[in-house]
């Protein structure tokens, strides 16, 4: 039974295992593999084509918007003399829309998705804390600052070696945040928006932000970073009663959280804006 099962699977194209990002190979059960055949349906047989005659579709200029070109980068691989040390939503404004006077319809980019903030060394965008939410790395400091008309800190000379040198990066921008936002919550003029977009992000941003907050004061307390399955019991699940007393007594941690994103979400919808003002079709993708 297994033999056949295994023909089968290759013959409808069903890879025999996979390496992970670590290399490590897994082998795909039997059971994968006949769950898998399962969905895709029967092998055998041909399907005919009804009787008839058809009219090929080759219309290209009623397809879409017809030829175009762009240009793929990493985003995090960008250098400017004002940037921390990482390319951020300025850079790709400024690249963006160079690229569209030149006649550029798009500009490619690896996943701006949240990183794990306990663990700045912990790089991989393809393997991100959450792929719901972006990377505050990304957020332009002085952007954001004259975007709410803040001032920031005063802060070390950002990395600038040949790499990115993520932690220092991370240490860098994560004391900007804390001044940002310690300021922006006295008061500010947009403090009012910025809680209403929280509101109505609703529960996902809330039990992200809830992570984060558990995960930084986790690292904080042990001074390493504490995988969830090694979480204290009573705050492993969103909805258990130790969470929501964690929030309570850290609203400040967890409302920096929601902060971030707000301000990412933000820069991230100007700099698209910004790339179809100046010409582009497409933009970011």
């Amino acid at each position: 039974m297994s033999g056949d099962l295994d023909v089968r699977a290759r013959a409808a194209g069903i890879e025999p295992g996979y390496y992970d990002l670590e290399g490590n190979w897994h082998v795909a059960s039997p059971a994968t593999k006949a769950a898998l055949l399962e969905a895709m349906g029967p092998l055998d047989g041909a399907a005919e084509p009804p009787q008839g005659a058809f009219t090929p579709a080759v219309t290209p200029a009623a397809c879409g918007l017809g030829r175009i070109w762009g240009v793929a980068c990493q985003s995090y691989g960008l250098r400017s003399p004002r940037n921390a040390g990482i390319g951020d939503f300025a850079d790709l404004e400024r690249l963006g829309t160079g690229l569209a006077t030149r006649g550029a319809d798009l500009l490619g980019l690896s996943p701006l998705h949240a990183r794990f903030r306990d663990q700045p060394a912990r790089a991989c965008p393809y393997a991100p804390s959450s792929r719901l939410w972006l990377d505050p790395l990304a957020i332009a400091l002085d952007a954001a600052a004259a975007d709410l008309g803040l001032e920031l800190p005063a802060l070390p000379a950002p990395p600038r070696g040949e790499l990115v040198d993520y932690p220092a990066v991370a240490a860098l921008k994560e004391q900007a945040f804390a001044a940002l936002h310690e300021r922006f919550a006295k008061g500010h003029p947009a403090l009012a928006d910025f809680r209403e977009w929280r509101i109505a992000k609703g529960a996902p941003l809330e039990s992200f932000a809830r992570f984060e907050a558990i995960a930084l004061a986790l690292r904080a307390r042990t001074g390493r970073p504490v995988a969830w399955p090694d979480w204290p019991v009573e705050l492993r699940r969103v909805d258990a009663p130790g969470v929501a007393a964690f929030a309570i007594e850290h609203a400040n941690e967890v409302e920096r959280s929601a902060f971030l994103q707000w301000l990412a979400e933000r820069q991230l919808t100007r700099t698209q804006q910004a790339l179809m003002d100046a010409g582009m079709r497409i933009g970011l993708y």
